[in-house]
């Protein structure tokens, strides 16, 4: 945790200017924890905090996001909240006799990693500045968000290897582990399996295997330790996870979604879906829904609300879209679209994009229900630079990296979606990133 200490220079030097000096970091990402002291001035108010962004969004002390606590004797600490406009930011501190502004600059981040291991923060505004690193495992990399203080866990397939970093780092330059390292692999006892992609969730982890489905536990208690604990599903290979957002189900419980895409005995494409309650194992109910006898399904999808999956199939060219109460299937022939690779519900769930790796392309469709009608197709690689990964973020838009480098979005809402250029992007050669809150 950083401190920053204000210290008022005319308390000390007679000096005309009693601005706040500020000693310590000024820079901070979005999930940042910082702890601010008033060492010398006027006594601080309990709750006379709050954080002015870019934009004139106000965060203030009674944000949840901010997490704002009171530790006393003119010390608070607070962190830079998801939502929160990167750029030039102000800090107001109210003093018993006045209200102290401190400048600072507040950082989105885009969070990639390379072929060689080295996961990198770098800033949404300006690429080029590489704010903090972490080691992972080589190759592609599988990148998480959390929670809303940009927590992040790292799969590396080739290795199995799974990390857990926080932005609280022992440096600022550095990004914090939260929990430790863990490797799964086939030779590991109880897991005999490559892991391929993996999902958060309270408690633990969710990690699609090529033997099914697997739970990992994370407890704290007198240090933070991580063990398999399960398999959830172990019927086929699964490919791809997804989570979606709190709903109220049909028990009127609040509940979350996981979707999975997969095989089963059978080796028919399906998505495996169930509900979390609490934390998931073999026996807790689960929906296998045929999509096709083409054992190649890729990549799965679910809404916010739960309502309804998706998932595409390359050897196909096929859309999937499920009802996840009915369990309807309706597949769409996207045969413009080759090679579509990852799917993603965008703009409030009225759309989908689909990433399409042989025509270098993203391929976005209007959807009501389990009716997809196509919209628009935005070109976004070329022959000589490819498209390699897709993440929809928090903004609305939808990012594309390129093999040979560079970052290219989209507005997902707009009618008419424009592809632009994350300027200074080039040399970010990712097909796995995410993009903070």
């Amino acid at each position: 945790m950083f401190k920053i200490l204000i210290i008022i220079s005319a308390l000390i030097f007679s000096s005309c200017d009693d601005s706040p000096r500020v000693y310590g970091p000024t820079t901070f990402v979005v999930g940042q924890q910082v702890t601010v002291e008033m060492t010398k001035g006027s006594t601080l108010k309990e709750n006379g905090f709050s954080i002015i962004d870019s934009s004139g969004q106000i965060f203030t002390s009674s944000n949840p996001l901010v997490e704002y606590e009171w530790i006393g004797k003119n010390e608070f600490s607070f962190r830079i909240p998801s939502g929160i406009a990167s750029g030039k930011g102000v800090i107001k501190v109210e003093g018993s006799s006045e209200i102290y502004s401190l400048d600072l600059n507040l950082i989105r981040g885009l969070i990639w990693s390379d072929s060689v291991g080295t996961l990198t923060l770098s800033d949404m505004n300006l690429p080029a500045n590489e704010v903090k690193t972490a080691q992972v495992g080589e190759g592609y990399n599988i990148i998480r968000i959390i929670d809303e203080q940009s927590r992040i866990v790292v799969l590396s397939p080739a290795s199995g290897q799974i990390d857990y970093f926080t932005m609280d780092g022992e440096d600022q330059r550095s990004m914090g582990l939260f929990a430790p390292s863990l490797v799964l692999q086939s030779t590991t006892q109880g897991i005999n399996a490559q892991p391929v992609d993996v999902i958060a969730i309270p408690s633990g982890l969710v990690i699609a295997a090529d033997k099914g489905i697997a739970g990992i536990k994370v407890v704290n208690a007198g240090g933070t330790t991580t063990t398999f604990d399960s398999w959830i599903y172990s019927d086929g290979a699964t490919r791809s996870l997804d989570i979606s957002g709190e709903y109220i189900n049909s028990e009127q419980d609040t509940v979350k979604l996981i979707a999975a895409a997969g095989v089963n005995a059978a080796n028919e494409s399906v998505i495996i879906l169930f509900e979390l309650r609490t934390f998931p194992r073999a026996s807790t109910p689960k929906d296998v829904i045929v999509l096709s006898s083409d054992s190649n399904v890729s990549d799965v999808a679910v809404n916010e609300g739960g309502t309804h999956a998706a998932a595409v199939i390359p050897t196909e060219n096929t859309l999937y879209l499920v009802n996840t109460s009915t369990q309807s299937v309706v597949p769409t022939n996207i045969s413009d679209c080759s090679q579509p690779t990852a799917v993603e519900f965008v703009a409030g769930g009225e759309k989908i994009a689909i990433l399409c790796s042989g025509s270098d392309s993203v391929q976005v469709y209007t959807v009501s229900g389990t009716t997809a009608n196509h919209f628009k197709t935005i070109s976004a690689g070329t022959t000589d630079n490819h498209v390699a990964g897709m993440f929809y973020a928090a903004d609305g838009r939808v990012y594309v990296s390129l093999e040979k480098g560079g970052i290219v979005y989209f507005d997902a809402s707009s009618s008419n979606p424009v592809l632009q250029e994350l300027p200074n992007s080039s040399f970010i050669k990712s097909s796995s990133f995410v993009v903070q809150p």
